[in-house]
């Protein structure tokens, strides 16, 4: 091409670009070395000289090939594709919002091979894919030190074993419950079958004492990371729940324990609790957030654990006798009740708490109980 022509060449791959980052790539490829590079060295100053909104900024490999093109919108949203220098195609799209969100999907061969994302939170996901876009490996990275991998069968797409900061924590039996392995302070691994909970309050006899003491210490930590600030809310309640959930090195029993443990630790410490986002049919009717427990209570607790082993009619009705006796009530209690009334949100907090209980012990998993509970504990809108 002469001067005319790659003058020509470049606006019209200019308004190409403004429709297509892509097309321009391949366009940009199909030419020969030299034209390519020529037009590519037109299309730069062009963008210097005169700069428009409706163009992404353009950048090029030495032989003139589309190296990244960026777009940023009035939002703030930056959005930005990179190519390879051999094959002219795309190689990764990222998305990187205002809040400091970002996303960004790598490409094979013109397929999927693998996705990103990031959070403000510091935390961040990255799958890989084979070529029929089943998952091969997921890392889960919750900014916090915990770093989770989960390897899944490219065939099937079935989960095969999961690791944390690199110690394999997990492996899937398919003739029977996962194996869940722990390690103890000394190294060492231990294996335990992680059963599904058929019964309550669950067997946290079978839940060795270094195991007990690494999970009272997880207790205290999960606990610090939401009450930073000396207050708990029931949304914080629930998704200290959902990291609990997602604890593959767990198995439910100790999920459970975790949970209690976490529960004890809450009223040793006696945070200030905001209660604006529970369920108000579930607020202490005399004490409001000054008495959360009903509500916010342990799974082993062995008042609903009585009751939970009952039928549903007699422990209501044993909640209902309980609320309303005087027997070893002082003067405080008959004086409450007096100018109260019953205690309506501790009866059904009592109630759903139960209702929790009943769908862990019918689906034998922490994560139904989890659900449960924030039906029917969290405020409705």
């Amino acid at each position: 091409m002469d001067e005319k022509e790659v003058g020509k060449e470049a606006a019209r791959l200019e308004q190409v670009a403004a429709g297509s980052e892509t097309k321009l790539a391949d366009e940009l490829h199909a030419l020969c070395k030299e034209d390519r590079l020529a037009v590519a060295r037109q299309m730069t100053r062009d963008q210097q000289q005169q700069p428009s909104d409706s163009l992404p900024k353009l950048d090029f490999y030495s032989d003139g090939d589309l190296k990244s093109a960026e777009r940023k919108n009035k939002v703030g949203t930056v959005e930005q594709r990179e190519y390879d220098d051999y094959t002219g195609k795309l190689i990764a799209k990222g998305v990187k919002d205002a809040g400091g969100e970002e996303r960004t999907t790598y490409y094979e061969t013109g397929m999927i091979k693998s996705y990103y994302s990031s959070h403000k939170d510091g935390s961040s996901i990255y799958t890989e894919f084979a070529p029929d876009l089943k998952r091969t490996s997921t890392v889960r990275n919750d900014g916090k030190g915990h770093r989770e991998m989960v390897a899944f069968d490219p065939g099937s797409g079935n989960e095969v074993y999961t690791m944390v900061n690199d110690r394999l924590v997990r492996v899937k039996i398919p003739s029977g419950p996962d194996a869940v392995i722990a390690w103890d302070d000394n190294g060492n691994p231990h294996q335990f079958l992680d059963e599904p909970i058929k019964s309550l309050p669950p067997d946290f006899q079978s839940i060795p004492k270094w195991r007990f003491e690494q999970l009272d210490k997880d207790a205290k930590q999960l606990l610090d990371r939401y009450c930073e600030d000396g207050y708990l809310s029931f949304g914080d309640i629930a998704e200290l729940q959902k990291d609990i959930v997602r604890r593959k090195d767990l198995t439910e029993v100790e999920k459970c324990q975790l949970y209690d443990l976490v529960q004890e630790t809450a009223m040793d410490r006696d945070p200030m609790f905001d209660d604006r986002d529970e369920n108000p049919a579930m607020v202490d009717s005399w004490k409001g957030n000054g008495d959360p427990w009903h509500a916010f209570a342990p799974i082993s607790d062995k008042r609903h654990t009585k009751l939970v082993n009952m039928s549903p009619k007699d422990a209501t009705q044993k909640i209902f006798d309980f609320e309303d006796s005087e027997e070893n009530a002082g003067w405080k209690w008959r004086a409450a009740r007096l100018i109260f009334g019953i205690n309506e949100g501790d009866i059904n907090a009592s109630e759903g708490q139960l209702v929790a209980m009943r769908k862990l012990r019918e689906k034998g998993t922490f994560e139904a109980y989890a659900d449960e509970w924030r039906r029917q504990m969290l405020r409705r809108n």
